[in-house]
């Protein structure tokens, strides 16, 4: 099944508040990282916990620049929130694919 902003928001209502072209923005960002071919089976999950990675990192930046959450705490990697450490362990789970000669 293939994931669309409908099918992203109603696994993440969290993101719902945001403009529909931003949720776009951020699947076709994901899309572009996570090949079928590589991810197979596990495509959508990675596609959908990536967008919701790069999301929450841009609700945080635009809070840090609000001065609604401080600045000291800008950790933007894979671990520094649910989604990206989800993104990151199913990425981790996916066969290694290699060549032998």
């Amino acid at each position: 099944m293939a994931v669309t902003s409908t099918t992203f928001l109603t696994r993440f209502p969290e993101f719902s508040n945001l403009e529909a072209a931003v949720v776009g923005g951020a699947l076709d960002e994901a899309l572009r990282f996570c090949s079928q071919d590589v991810w197979g089976a596990q495509h959508d999950d990675g596609v959908n916990y990536l967008a919701a990675h790069l999301l929450a990192n841009r609700t945080k930046a635009i809070g840090q620049q609000i001065g609604a959450i401080p600045s000291g705490q800008s950790n933007l990697g894979f671990a520094s929130e649910p989604y990206g450490a989800a993104f990151d362990a199913i990425q981790r789970s996916l066969v290694n694919v290699g060549f032998a000669f």
